[in-house]
């Protein structure tokens, strides 16, 4: 599955000229568990590769893998970090309820001017 995606990716890559392609390898750490390998290919798809490839696991993989990669780990979030990102999440839906609730408000006016309308024009 991994070769179909790269394949795929290099085939758009050449007839895209103005894109650069990527191919996005989720949670490739799952893979590593795999008894089939599917990340031994890696080894040959990451030697001077035609496109980019962006692998995200929770976990490091094995050297001989991370050797052919930059590597960016974070740490974990503290306490403050988990809440002030509850906030901006609680926060934002907020605004985003508010403009839905606009939007719903101005779309029922315009409903109730047209039917008006249309009862004036169809009394006239």
């Amino acid at each position: 599955a991994i070769q179909r995606q790269f394949d795929m990716a290099c085939r758009y890559q050449q007839h895209a000229h103005k894109t650069a392609t990527c191919l996005l390898l989720d949670e490739v750490g799952l893979a590593e568990l795999s008894p089939e390998m599917p990340l031994k290919l890696l080894h040959s798809l990451l030697v001077n590769p035609p496109i980019a490839l962006i692998g995200l696991s929770n976990w490091a993989l094995d050297p001989a893998k991370m050797n052919r990669a930059i590597v960016i780990q974070r740490t974990e979030p503290s306490a403050i970090d988990i809440e002030l990102t509850a906030q901006s999440i609680v926060r934002a839906e907020a605004q985003s309820s508010d403009v839905a609730d606009d939007v719903g408000d101005q779309t029922n006016a315009n409903t109730t001017t047209n039917n008006n309308n249309s009862t004036a024009t169809a009394t006239a």
